[in-house]
């Protein structure tokens, strides 16, 4: 269970490091994709990051 717990935890920091990365990103003058749309996947990440480390917390308390 702990490994299960400490793998979610990871990628909850897989998934707000890859957010930064793509605000970073929005944040610069000349960026390929439109802002809009790096501003979009930086909030899907972030999203999948909140939802995975609510699993590693939930199953912390279940252990």
């Amino acid at each position: 269970m702990v490994g299960l717990i400490f793998l979610f935890i990871i990628i909850a920091l897989l998934f707000f490091i890859g957010a930064v990365h793509y605000l970073k990103l929005a944040n610069t003058t000349n960026s390929y994709p439109p802002k809009r749309v790096l501003r979009k996947r930086a909030m899907t990440l972030a999203a999948g990051g909140a939802v995975s480390l609510l699993f590693s917390i939930v199953f912390y308390y279940i252990q």
